[in-house]
């Protein structure tokens, strides 16, 4: 996590009512039939994407809502309307450097990109690199296998195979040592890691600019609902909503309330 400006409590104040009666751009994925449709292995659904609009509307900031092909043909052309940023929620593409679209036209075009720069999201998105990014910034992380590692392995020992640059966890899957040595489908950019016994939680950090801290949000736990260890949160899970309930966990403090890193 990076160090970012911290601000008084009026002068956030100050910066939110100078943006008020602007617009931002709410730049989404759209697969209309023709040549893009390959791109995409999933979207945002409408219900995330109008979630960012109600945010805006209620900072009032006028949300301007274009597709991910529109932006940027209007950002090249000069025909987009004045806006003062745009927040990129055209998620789910492949090859992973299709990520950087719409970062990378915003920059271009002097529009500043949310949540982040282009170069930042594609090593935030890969799981190699964002794993020696966590491990380094102090956080504990499943173990990563080389071949050379995965040869002197226990053959029962349980991995998890996670495609380097697919998210959702789409083309997850759970196999033993020895059936990775079989010759389970498995590519080179695949990332090999010790399957973790436990349960699925999600701890949403922010920044909060007039602490100047990272804070967390309260956590979300994904439960099996036979409270089995070995169950692990699927792409089909994900989509079905089938097999688990959500519980809100809540915020730990002060453990949750740590300085930034800046190295």
């Amino acid at each position: 996590m990076i160090a970012m400006e911290r601000l008084t409590a009026s002068h956030f104040r100050d910066r939110i009512s100078a943006v008020q009666g602007a617009s931002a751009a709410v730049v989404y994925g759209f697969s209309p039939a023709g040549k893009f449709t390959q791109v995409w292995y999933d979207q945002w659904r409408s219900a995330v994407i109008s979630s960012y609009g109600h945010a805006l509307e209620e900072l009032g900031v006028n949300p301007y809502f274009v597709d991910t092909v529109s932006f940027a043909r209007q950002a090249l052309d000069g025909s987009i309307p004045d806006v003062i940023c745009a927040f990129n929620l055209n998620a789910g593409i492949t090859p992973i450097h299709h990520w950087s679209m719409v970062p990378s036209v915003a920059s271009w075009c002097g529009i500043k990109p949310f949540p982040s720069e282009a170069d930042i999201l594609i090593v935030g998105e890969r799981k190699d690199t964002a794993s020696l990014i966590a491990k380094e910034c102090g956080f504990t992380v499943p173990e990563t296998y080389r071949e050379k590692q995965l040869r002197i392995l226990d053959p029962e020992k349980t991995v998890l195979v996670k495609p380097r640059d697919l998210g959702g966890s789409v083309g997850l899957k759970r196999m033993t040592v020895g059936e990775l040595a079989a010759g389970m489908s498995v590519k080179p950019s695949d990332v090999v890691q010790e399957f973790v016994h436990g349960f699925d939680l999600t701890i949403p950090v922010v920044w909060q600019p007039t602490l100047g801290k990272h804070r967390c949000l309260a956590g979300v736990m994904y439960l099996p609902k036979e409270r089995d260890s070995d169950w692990y949160h699927s792409a089909d899970s994900k989509k079905s909503g089938q097999g688990y309930s959500k519980k809100v966990v809540p915020v730990c403090e002060p453990a949750c309330n740590f300085d930034p890193v800046t190295g």
